[in-house]
C-alpha cells in the first residue's frame, strides 16, 4: 500500500511480504477518476504459484494464493471464505468471486482494477 511518499508493507502470522522479499510483483489499481488509488491488486509469483494481495475500497484487505489455470488466475482467500479468478494482461486486471460464504462479496462480484500502478 502506497501512503505519503512511503510503500507499506502488510505481514500477517507467519507469512512475510513477498514484494519485501525481494521478490517482483505486478500491481493493478483503481483511481475511480481521481488521483488518489481507491483498490489495489498486487499479483506476486512465489514457488508455489502466486500471492495475492488486495484492499478494495470501502470493503477490506484481502490476502491469498493462486494458481495458474486455463490461462487465468485461480484465487483462494486465507483470511475469508472467499475464492475466484483472476485475468490480467500488461495494462488492467479484473478479480470475479466464484464462491463466498463470508458474506463481503457475493458470488459474481466483479472488481476491475483499469490502470497498472507499476512493477516492484
Amino acid at each position: 500500500m502506497d501512503y505519503q511518499d512511503m510503500t507499506i508493507y502488510w505481514a500477517y502470522g507467519d507469512w512475510e511480504d513477498v514484494p519485501a522479499m525481494g521478490v517482483s510483483s505486478k500491481v493493478y489499481v483503481d483511481r475511480q477518476g481521481t488521483d488518489e488509488t481507491y483498490s489495489s491488486l498486487s499479483i506476486a509469483q512465489s514457488d508455489n504459484g502466486y500471492v495475492i494481495e488486495m484492499e478494495i475500497y470501502r470493503l477490506g484487505y484481502f490476502r491469498g494464493t493462486a494458481v495458474d489455470e486455463n490461462d487465468m488466475l485461480v484465487y483462494t482467500d486465507d483470511l475469508v471464505d472467499m475464492k475466484g479468478t483472476i485475468r490480467y494482461d500488461s495494462d488492467h486486471a479484473v478479480f470475479e468471486v466464484t464462491e463466498s460464504s463470508s458474506g463481503l462479496a457475493e458470488t459474481g462480484t466483479t472488481w476491475r482494477f483499469p490502470e497498472v500502478q507499476g512493477v516492484r
